[in-house]
């Protein structure tokens, strides 16, 4: 839905572009410009909306996962996790801690 928003909006301006290029008035190519103008916030903000959403969305890759939740991932996928991978990763983490 957003990507069809993201088009449609990009649609528009192109076809005011194109109507000012058209256009012999210089009023109506004012307006057309003021026109672009709006829409052209309108996208912006779409765009700021659509990022804070996606960075709410997201858990923080640059904190590693507990047990518990490779746990839980792994179970949820239908895989048995690697308790050996497990103890790995997290005796890791522990020495990039210390």
């Amino acid at each position: 839905m957003e990507e069809k928003n993201d088009i449609s909006i990009l649609n528009l301006i192109e076809k005011n572009i194109s109507k000012i290029k058209a256009s012999h008035n210089f009023e109506t190519k004012s307006f057309y410009i003021s026109t672009i103008e709006k829409l052209c916030e309108a996208y912006d903000q779409q765009i700021s909306a659509e990022l804070i959403n996606s960075a709410e969305e997201k858990p923080s890759v640059r904190k590693p996962m507990t047990k518990e939740q490779y746990d839980e991932f792994f179970k949820n996928a239908g895989i048995l996790p690697n308790q050996e991978f497990l103890d790995k990763e997290q005796h890791k983490h522990r020495e990039d801690k210390a």
